[in-house]
């Protein structure tokens, strides 16, 4: 463990990042440029094992991001560019710059034909854990990019009682590193393609329900791979908005994920998508999401079931101040392979105030500990992060 009086003096020296930035384009902007500075204190960056000594850092973080929107009644283009570039005191091997690009374009044909096109462009490096750093063929931590091209056409206006819409997707997972090392991250980079339709009826004025069918094929590249899949997604659901105050969106069914290779586990789970508010002051809101679905795999697993809930309650004290408490609970089951039976569950409480000085400044604090229980002692660790961010409009 390095020494945490360096890692206390960048603390205070450096303020850090926020990427949950309350400062946003408001009407009759097209282009608004951000930039975000700060420091993070991690205590356990590698998530060390409870029973061994844990590897604390320092961390700052410069962060420029650029919004636009531009367009009128019938066609809108918007999109975001966040550039985080983080430097870690304990190793500069953990330093790293991730980009991240998304662009969008909404087009309204008329009232009972909208479309939309989107593209995804995410490229980051994970920081290493304990395992990754004892593999000594491993100098830094994964480099991955990942891209999404999306489309979607909704027939029917919003006050039509019958509404149709057909998704349609396509998206890459590579990675430029650690190919062939402990990670064998080749084995993990693959294409998908994705296609669905959700019809909805309104039933009440602000209450629809729906059913929903949404397919993802999995192709993965190398020919070592067993993992190739499909996995379908069958939803029945509702969608809820009792007053300006409240709505909710409920979504129940099951998954079903088919391997191509006998090697791999088929497996047939509920799944759910879940989220609803409530906003019992204007000041004062209330959110609730959970959702079910199975993960894709890796070297050492077929599947995880992964189930992931977060609450949480944003409160507006003032006009500049903001508070936020969340709690988040993630539940991960492995199957197949060597990690079959290993069960994760991992807790995060954060706690976070938010001073907006004026439109164009913007000063937060947040503390957050996270704690995974795990029926492999390997897996299990905690940590605890505190973090100063400003972010400035310009």
């Amino acid at each position: 463990m390095k020494n945490s009086i360096i890692g206390c003096a960048a603390l205070l020296a450096t303020l850090c990042s926020a990427t949950n930035a309350g400062i946003e384009l408001e009407e009759g902007d097209h282009f608004l440029s951000l930039l975000t500075l700060g420091a993070r204190h991690d205590d356990n960056i590698s998530q060390d094992p409870k029973s061994q000594p844990r590897d604390s850092s320092a961390i700052a973080i410069v962060q420029p991001a650029f919004l636009f929107k531009v367009g009128g009644s019938k066609v809108t283009f918007d999109g975001a560019y966040t550039l985080t570039n983080e430097s870690y005191e304990y190793d500069s091997k953990d330093n790293h710059t991730d980009h991240e690009l998304l662009l969008g374009s909404q087009f309204a044909l008329d009232a009972s034909n909208n479309a939309s096109l989107s593209f995804d462009y995410i490229e980051k490096q994970n920081i290493r854990t304990s395992i990754n750093r004892a593999a000594t063929d491993e100098e830094v931590g994964d480099r991955s990019r990942f891209t999404n091209l999306a489309g979607l056409y909704r027939l029917g206006s919003d006050s039509a009682r019958a509404q149709f819409e057909l998704n349609l997707g396509a998206s890459n997972l590579s990675y430029s590193n650690n190919l062939n090392t402990s990670s064998q991250n080749r084995l993990k980079e693959r294409d998908m393609i994705s296609q669905g339709g959700t019809f909805y009826v309104r039933v009440a004025p602000k209450t629809r329900i729906l059913l929903e069918v949404i397919r993802t094929d999995f192709e993965y590249k190398d020919a070592e791979s067993l993992l190739n899949n499909n996995a379908t997604k069958y939803y029945a659901g509702v969608i809820w908005d009792a007053t300006a105050r409240t709505s909710s969106y409920i979504r129940v069914g099951q998954e079903d994920k088919n391997f191509d290779s006998d090697s791999a586990q088929d497996t047939s789970e509920p799944a759910w998508d879940i989220n609803i508010t409530w906003q019992p002051r204007s000041y004062s809101r209330i959110n609730l999401t959970t959702g079910k679905g199975a993960a894709e795999g890796s070297v050492r697993s077929d599947v995880v079931e992964t189930t992931n809930t977060t609450l949480s309650w944003t409160h507006d004290w003032s006009y500049q101040f903001e508070s936020l408490l969340s709690y988040n609970s993630v539940s991960e089951d492995y199957k197949g392979k060597v990690f079959n039976g290993r069960e994760d569950d991992t807790n995060t409480a954060a706690a976070a105030l938010i001073y907006k000085m004026n439109r164009n400044v913007e000063i937060s604090g947040k503390y957050s500990r996270k704690e995974r229980e795990s029926n492999s002692p390997i897996e299990e660790f905690d940590s605890n992060i505190v973090e100063i961010n400003v972010t400035l409009a310009i």
